[in-house]
């Protein structure tokens, strides 16, 4: 079946990224806590174990420490995006890991059609579309 032909309703995309299709912890995280911390230690005149300890603190209690500086210290979030999201190498730090099968299970129990980004060949029943990369989904849809 090719999506194009689904109902637009049935054409929305949802990915999960980060250590789903790629493994963010490697190369990704460690840049980002760096430049949360760079922009922390700029911002808030903290030492390097200030800076740390303040995004760890803010992470651990609401999630992201962005939504913690916006709470404690009326931070804006776009200039907060764009001094610590800064990743002009990010091909380079993408490493390929596969797409978890048992996330695609329940997708496919809730009624979602779903695309295993994976180089292993063997099939499953809820699998509706394999590709090796996220870059080939355009052709399940343009074709």
């Amino acid at each position: 079946m090719r999506v194009a032909r689904l109902a637009p309703s049935r054409r929305v995309w949802i990915f999960d990224l980060d250590n789903t299709l790629h493994d963010a912890a490697a190369r990704i995280f460690p840049s980002m806590h760096e430049q949360i911390n760079a922009y922390l230690k700029r911002h808030f005149g903290v030492d390097d174990a200030g800076a740390d300890a303040m995004r760890r603190s803010f992470w651990l209690r609401y999630g992201t420490t962005l939504k913690g500086l916006m709470r404690h210290h009326g931070t804006d979030p776009g200039h907060f995006l764009r001094e610590t999201h800064r990743f002009p190498e990010l091909a380079d730090m993408v490493v390929h890991i596969d797409d978890a099968l048992d996330n695609l299970r329940t997708a496919h129990r809730l009624g979602m059609s779903t695309v295993w980004v994976s180089r292993d060949r063997r099939r499953a029943p809820f699998v509706d579309f394999r590709v090796r990369s996220v870059i080939e989904l355009p052709r399940l849809v343009f074709r």
